[in-house]
């Protein structure tokens, strides 16, 4: 919203629509927002306007709750957690009939591409986001319905790779996902294969993914570099090169983060994805 205001016709134009639950983070970003700004705040993507948006999504489909299912020598086992020895601990027992492993035909009742994951071995583990590829698809829907674009930008992964990326941080470091739930954010890599395959099902247009390095390279983040250090302190320069290079660097934020976006049909080719 900084950079927006550099364009005052943009400001006084758009309406901000935030799509949050949480009444504490509301408060946070009402104190945030200026006064000025037209913002509504909406629980779910459903009641957002019908007319043309712009959606960002930064860091968001990680943070949705994922599903993992685990390949056995009998099947696929879905992984739930247990409260056993006065701690939460992992299972593949179905809750209903506890002694019976919970066996699920994932690629016909998910109907995920298991081929797609490559030659899978037992004891992988494959994630799927339920919630996330169900907002996906609202998102491509009211796009092509009403028209806009929608910027992803998240850490993950381009194509399916089986694997547990289930974490949990807390006070900045990393803990063990059960050890303190409600106390830890956690988070998963995000499959944006998936989001790519749900937003096109809807009709929409894709383009991406594509690394974070890359795409701040093509909306001229070197430029932008060159801009600001002329006129900083030798001690803010260096704090400069250092963000630049967290942002970009593929050891650092530059490969593992993505950027990937869903416009109408019709829609020109977003800036940052020429290359793509």
């Amino acid at each position: 919203w900084r950079a927006a205001q550099l364009v005052p016709d943009f400001c006084q134009a758009v309406k901000i629509e935030f799509v949050e639950t949480s009444p504490v983070l509301r408060r946070q970003q009402a104190a945030i927002m200026p006064q000025s700004a037209n913002i509504t705040w909406h629980a779910d993507i459903n009641s957002l306007p019908k007319a043309p948006c712009i959606i960002i999504a930064n860091e968001f489909f990680d943070a949705l709750p994922i599903k993992q299912f685990i390949k056995t020598a009998n099947g696929w086992q879905e992984r739930k957690v247990d409260w056993q020895n006065n701690q939460f601990t992992y299972t593949t027992k179905n809750p209903a009939l506890y002694d019976t492993p919970s066996l699920c035909d994932i690629d016909k009742t998910l109907n995920i591409d298991i081929a797609a994951y490559g030659a899978v071995q037992i004891g992988d583990v494959i994630e799927y986001n339920p919630i996330g590829q169900a907002i996906m698809a609202q998102s491509a829907r009211h796009i092509c319905t009403y028209g806009g674009a929608l910027l992803v930008i998240d850490y993950g992964y381009s194509k399916p790779i089986a694997g547990d990326s289930l974490q949990a941080v807390k006070q900045h470091k990393p803990i063990d996902p059960l050890a303190a739930p409600g106390e830890a954010d956690l988070t998963a890599h995000v499959n944006f294969a998936a989001l790519q395959t749900v937003a096109e099902k809807a009709g929409a247009k894709t383009y991406g993914p594509i690394a974070q390095g890359s795409f701040l390279q093509q909306l001229g983040i070197e430029a932008r570099f060159a801009s600001l250090k002329q006129a900083q302190a030798a001690d803010k320069v260096e704090k400069l090169i250092a963000a630049q290079h967290r942002l970009t660097a593929p050891d650092q934020m530059g490969a593992l983060f993505k950027a990937l976006a869903i416009t109408h049909p019709t829609a020109p080719i977003p800036a940052g994805f020429a290359n793509d």
